[in-house]
């Protein structure tokens, strides 16, 4: 979720940036600022198609559908044996390849990127109501990135060892490619991978919660304060309610089941999202001069979007329930639409007040109110006739793939990449397993999710820790790594730092 298609609800691949910042890390969100900031180099912008199966498990279905991809092969040398790396799909549109990693031309290898099934263009169904949706799970998208790699490699007869990466979402993608498919993936680099499947996620609430308690206590105090206030206007009678949907810029329709809901999640996702890509610094300094106790709900109201940097609309938009229960390809929000039901239907990422919780009653940085129950009704309304069964999925999901443990589903040769600000911390593993199943965490301690908010030295520390994983992980393959000559840095001497 990129504001200029509107950020993605319930979601965490493309978060909300204040305007002056769009420009860096707003394209296509998190996992794409990953790949531009960390590892930048030109690509190819020629699309192609692939016909692969709308049901990869069901022998008697012959339809299929057409995915996108782009293929680079700017640093390929054409031998046979060079390494293949794929850019895992998010959550979002995309119109042009992933930018290709500078050391995948160092390397001379090939890069592909492709678009996620239901996403931007590639919508193989006439729309995306529930029975369409159903095509629209983790093991779908999997098999046709394993097909993708199986086709390119045929096409061009290579033999190289496959590297699949990605952040945030994509880069659990990555994680969980590699484990379905081990002979079809060789490694990946899964940065800021949210791999456990989790119905109750308020753990994100803690960790923004104390991570703006830990930068300014009276922070935390204004934005709990405010969410109380904004509870009290909208249970304080109907008139009230409808006015402080409108004054946050919300739908304000009393016959709009979802719009107190609705309104609850769009002020509690401005602040995670703040903390998320490393701004929190900037929504606390903006909310300094907030005197909540004393504030009138106009003034509250002004001084927040002014502070989020959000007035106008255009962040709203995928909070609205009304525009995501559309269920037409051409809907503004389609793309928030789906990665809610992927949220609803199997992943969970839930995101509940912790004030739930009696160790830390008041770290919260979000309305009371926003109940696990408020949430998977919000499932229900926006897809209705689907049967989540959210708890059982998630369960058998992580039985599948090991969740945090993924030693536990046989996973092998993935390094995990983690950074100390970042809300998703809870959904990732946290101990090297041995080298070929390694946790590695930024040293620097500002780095939120994807690696936003950290230090200039960030990109440099994070390449050389995958140049290690990688040599060490496939041998002669990657032996030379993009650090080897120009830094004299020998891949089997550094040893990558573990949890």
């Amino acid at each position: 979720m990129d504001l200029f298609l509107p950020p993605a609800r319930l979601s965490h691949n493309v978060p909300f940036v204040p305007s002056h910042l769009q420009p860096h890390v707003l394209h296509q969100g998190a996992n794409v600022r990953f790949n531009l900031n960390l590892l930048a180099a030109d690509y190819d912008e020629i699309p192609h198609s692939l016909s692969v199966p709308l049901d990869h498990f069901t022998a008697s279905d012959s339809r299929t559908h057409s995915i996108r991809y782009w293929v680079s092969t700017e640093g390929w040398t054409g031998r046979k044996d060079a390494p293949i790396f794929l850019s895992v799909p998010g959550e979002s549109a995309q119109s042009f390849a992933s930018p290709v990693p500078s050391w995948v031309t160092r390397l001379g290898g090939l890069g592909i990127s492709l678009e996620h099934r239901f996403f931007g263009s590639s919508v193989p169904t006439e729309d995306t109501s529930a029975a369409s949706l159903k095509y629209l799970t983790v093991e779908q998208s999997l098999a046709d990135m394993a097909k993708l790699v199986a086709h390119v490699k045929a096409d061009k007869g290579l033999t190289g060892p496959v590297i699949a990466y990605g952040c945030s979402y994509p880069g659990a993608l990555a994680a969980w490619l590699r484990t379905r498919y081990p002979d079809t993936v060789s490694a990946a680099i899964a940065a800021s991978a949210p791999v456990q499947a989790r119905v109750r996620f308020n753990a994100l609430d803690r960790s923004v919660s104390l991570a703006l308690d830990r930068h300014s206590p009276s922070c935390l105090s204004k934005i709990a304060a405010t969410m109380d206030a904004v509870d009290s206007l909208l249970t304080q009678s109907e008139a009230s309610a409808k006015r402080v949907k409108e004054l946050f810029e919300m739908p304000s329709d009393a016959s709009l089941a979802q719009g107190t809901f609705d309104l609850r999640y769009m002020l509690a996702d401005t602040v995670a999202n703040a903390v998320q890509t490393g701004q929190k610094a900037s929504l606390c300094a903006r909310l300094q001069s907030v005197d909540v106790e004393h504030a009138t709900a106009e003034s509250l109201a002004a001084t927040w979007l002014e502070a989020a940097g959000i007035r106008g609309g255009n962040f709203q938009a995928p909070y609205k329930s009304q525009l995501l229960s559309e269920t037409s390809k051409s809907s503004a929000v389609k793309d928030n639409r789906l990665w809610t039901w992927l949220q609803c239907a199997q992943l969970g990422y839930l995101q509940p007040t912790n004030a739930i919780e009696p160790e830390m009653p008041n770290i919260t940085a979000r309305s009371k109110q926003l109940s696990v129950g408020a949430f998977l009704s919000n499932c229900d309304a926006l897809f209705p006739g689907a049967e989540f069964k959210a708890a059982d999925v998630a369960e058998s999901f992580n039985a599948r793939y090991g969740g945090v443990t993924p030693e536990a589903a046989n996973a092998s040769n993935i390094l995990y990449l983690k950074y100390n600000d970042d809300p998703w911390w809870g959904l990732q593993p946290n101990t090297t397993v041995s080298s070929k199943l390694q946790v590695d965490v930024a040293s620097d301690g500002r780095c939120a999710h994807c690696g936003m908010g950290c230090s200039e030295t960030f990109e440099t520390e994070t390449a050389k820790t995958m140049s290690v994983f990688l040599g060490a992980t496939l041998g002669g393959a990657v032996s030379a790594g993009p650090f080897a000559q120009e830094d004299d840095v020998s891949l089997h001497a550094l040893q990558p730092r573990s949890v």
